[in-house]
């Protein structure tokens, strides 16, 4: 599956604002040693593993369908 870079930009940033935690400690959340490994998966620039991707689901509450940019709503009851 494809996953929608803007889509989990957005709910990472969203995510980290709302717990007031840095990139690096999202990065370490969801086992990425370097902040800037997770800055280039962000921009899209880099490719998300499926733990990572499932990880950041996880953590935002988002369906993997909302983090590929299908599923409008998104929200996981």
């Amino acid at each position: 599956m494809v996953y929608d870079a803007q889509t989990i930009d957005r709910a990472i940033g969203a995510y980290m604002g709302a717990n007031h935690i840095t990139a690096a400690d999202f990065a370490k959340s969801i086992g990425i040693n370097a902040p800037i490994t997770l800055r280039r998966k962000r921009q899209g620039e880099s490719e998300w593993s499926l733990n990572e991707i499932c990880k950041v689901a996880e953590l935002t509450g988002l369906s993997l369908d909302a983090l590929a940019g299908l599923d409008v709503a998104g929200k996981v009851a």
